[in-house]
């Protein structure tokens, strides 16, 4: 069985590129959802949906609804013919799920999800843990149970972490440095390129920054500015919020973009996939977007903005991000009024076919 954990509906696109390479085998699907409006049908009939508590500071602090969730993952039957591919690891019931099926014998593999697969694998930070940081720690390794998450800490974030020995290989998109001792092997994104891109439209995917890298004033400020200068250079400019925003400030920004003309805001059911399918745009922009990584194999042209604004570019996490687009050879706009201008990343690799890769693992298995 072939088990694909998926959190989001960029997840679901990532793994719909890679779908003809999973064909051959069984799949199921294992929800867990947060900004997930597929029902994920298009990648299998066999569906199981997990609530997970990490995404609610109520739910959190309750080790009930995780003991809950926890018992879900324990009636799946993970043996040791089966594969799970999961995207991430920033929620506890995602390594869960890896954790528990490694137990039990199955190969556990991490497909990038974006370029923060890349930047929070950096060896900064690591130290220094504040009290918050430790009680945190202390709660999800002893209350919860979950031992075998580990932690990062870059700046003032904290990042969770498997412990290394439960996963098999990382799959990367492109060659780039990996700092943790996790066989790494690039693949195929099979990304498939969007047709009839406009150049003079770009489509804008916003950031709550206000909840953990700015405060609310400067975040305003900011986009006050970003919005003043992308309605300057483009024809149409298409803004995405995020999933995550607050309401208060989601008016707010809501009030500042019905002052310009050619600022319209996408619809929150629409994903970024249909998004750039209904609107045609060439240019993607963000503040560091996990999205603009994978849109620039698909064809966009890709712009971070947080390098133009000294209080983000000097940002513990951001700054390892910076130096994973540097080994990208990521060439940024000169200042915030030039965007319409051409970035690129060296060129993907084209790495393993995924399918191929998994076939290789079955063998393996059944060979000792």
């Amino acid at each position: 069985m072939l088990y694909l954990v998926v959190n989001n509906d960029f997840h679901v696109t990532n793994l719909l590129n890679q779908y003809k390479n999973f064909e051959q085998f069984e799949i199921t699907v294992i929800r867990i959802p947060y900004s997930l409006n597929s029902n994920c049908r298009c990648l299998s009939d066999n569906i199981l949906t997990i609530s997970t508590p990490y995404r609610d500071i109520r739910d959190f602090v309750n080790p009930y609804k995780f003991y809950t969730a926890k018992r879900k993952v324990d009636v799946i039957p993970f043996t040791s013919d089966d594969i799970v591919i999961f995207l991430t690891e920033y929620d506890p019931i995602n390594q869960y799920v890896a954790y528990s099926a490694k137990k039990s014998g199955a190969k556990s593999l991490l497909l990038e999800e974006g370029i923060a697969a890349y930047y929070k694998n950096k060896p900064e930070g690591r130290k220094s843990f504040s009290i918050k940081d430790r009680m945190k720690m202390f709660y999800i390794n002893y209350v919860l149970g979950f031992d075998f998450i580990e932690f990062n800490k870059q700046g003032e974030m904290l990042f969770l972490q498997l412990n290394q020995k439960y996963i098999d290989i990382v799959l990367f998109y492109r060659d780039v440095k990996f700092y943790r001792d996790i066989k790494k092997v690039c693949i195929n994104s099979c990304s498939e390129k969007y047709t009839e891109l406009n150049s003079n439209s770009c489509i804008f995917l916003n950031q709550p920054l206000y909840q953990s890298y700015l405060n609310v004033n400067e975040y305003n400020s900011i986009v006050n500015e970003v919005l003043k200068e992308i309605s300057s250079q483009f024809e149409t400019v298409h803004f995405k919020f995020h999933p995550r925003e607050d309401d208060s400030v989601k008016t707010y920004v809501k009030s500042l973009i019905e002052t310009y003309s050619n600022i319209d805001v996408i619809a929150d059911d629409f994903d970024i996939s249909e998004s750039i399918n209904i609107y045609k745009p060439l240019h993607a922009i963000s503040f560091f977007s996990d999205a603009l990584f994978k849109l620039s194999e698909s064809g966009l042209n890709v712009i971070f903005l947080y390098q133009l604004f000294p209080t983000l570019n000097e940002n513990p996490v951001l700054i390892s991000l910076s130096r994973v687009l540097s080994e990208l050879r990521y060439s940024a706009p000169s200042s915030l009024r030039s965007l319409d201008c051409n970035t690129k990343f060296i060129p993907q690799c084209t790495g393993r076919n995924l399918g191929m890769l998994i076939e290789e693992l079955v063998h393996e298995k059944h060979a000792s």
